[in-house]
Parts: structure tokens; C-alpha cells; sequence
């Protein structure tokens, strides 16, 4: 059973993409109803798989304010 809810998931996060085309794992759990943090371990696992490219990465705003603050004491 709990194979067959593994891929139901993956199933829906392709639909999403396949719909959709590149969107934010944000974006993804909220269409599929789950978090961005879950939406992104899935993700993940599915680019291990082949089946998606992550293609953007950037900083959390914590980093961008941690180095402003690092840059500004300079």
C-alpha cells in the first residue's frame, strides 16, 4: 500500500509538471496539497530517479540577510 501511495504522488507531481511546466515546489505542494518541504524531498527522489532536472537554486532570505549584515560590518 504504501508503494502505491509513493506513486500516486510521483504520479502527481509529473501531471503537475507535465500541465504546468516548470514551477517552484511551493507551487507543486500546493497543487497537490502538500508542503514545500515535503514537495521538495519528493523532488528530489525524483531527480535521483531521472524523472525531473532541477534546474534553479538560490539562497533563503536568512543567507541573504546573514550576508548583508556580514557585508555591512566590513
Amino acid at each position: 500500500m504504501t508503494d502505491d501511495w509513493w506513486a500516486e504522488i510521483d504520479g502527481e507531481i509529473l501531471d503537475c509538471l507535465r500541465a504546468g511546466g516548470p514551477m517552484s515546489p511551493a507551487a507543486i505542494g500546493c497543487r497537490i496539497g502538500v508542503s514545500e518541504a515535503s514537495a521538495t524531498s519528493i523532488l528530489s527522489m525524483l531527480a535521483r530517479q531521472g524523472q525531473v532536472r532541477v534546474c534553479l537554486v538560490e539562497l533563503s532570505s536568512s543567507e541573504e540577510v546573514a550576508e548583508s549584515s556580514i557585508l555591512e560590518g566590513q
